[in-house]
């Protein structure tokens, strides 16, 4: 769905979904000057496939690496990520 002052320069056809979607020359325009590839699938997927690297919403149960304090984080127990209480990060940072 192209705006009224943008041009359609190519229908192309999403590889995941197979559904059609349109390159405007102001989106050819933008990928060029940044030196990006044309993309290959529907800007829904490519939503999709960002939010999926998101971390999970789920909380977990640990404790402060600084006080020992327990905590809830979105943060695995198994990932190497270092994870503070609140006040610890804020003394840590600040």
């Amino acid at each position: 769905m192209s705006f009224e002052n943008e041009k359609v320069v190519e229908i192309k056809t999403c590889r995941h979904c197979y559904n059609q979607f349109e390159i405007t020359d102001k989106n050819l325009e933008f990928y060029r000057k940044h030196n990006l590839p044309i993309p290959k699938k529907h800007p829904d997927q490519r939503h999709l496939d960002r939010i999926s690297l998101r971390n999970p919403r789920k909380l977990f149960d640990m404790r402060c690496e600084k006080c020992g304090k327990d905590i809830k984080t979105t943060y695995s127990p198994d990932r190497s990520e270092i994870v503070y209480c609140e006040t610890c990060y804020n003394t840590e940072i600040y």
